[in-house]
């Protein structure tokens, strides 16, 4: 999904901060469609997500996912993936 004339422009990580990237194009619309909904919401997931993505501990938004869903294997890695809770 390259940029293209009108796009929204991410910031880019300073410091210590992680860099997000979409896994998938649906990904991609999902966020999308939260940045429309519950636009604070959405950017203090971001924030959080780009200065701590992986927590010591799950907290009341963000959490293990469970079961099948728990691990993703890219590029020869085995990773936990994790959810974060946007709500209104």
């Amino acid at each position: 999904m390259s940029p293209k004339r009108s796009d929204d422009v991410a910031p880019p990580p300073i410091d210590d901060e992680w860099r997000i990237r979409f896994f998938n194009n649906q990904a991609a619309e999902g966020w999308q469609e939260l940045c429309r909904h519950v636009p604070a919401n959405t950017r203090v997931c971001y924030e959080r997500l780009r200065n701590d993505p992986l927590p010591v501990v799950a907290t009341s938004r963000h959490q293990l996912l469970q079961h099948d869903l728990r691990k993703i294997q890219i590029k020869g890695g085995i990773y936990d993936q994790w959810q974060y809770e946007v709500t209104e």
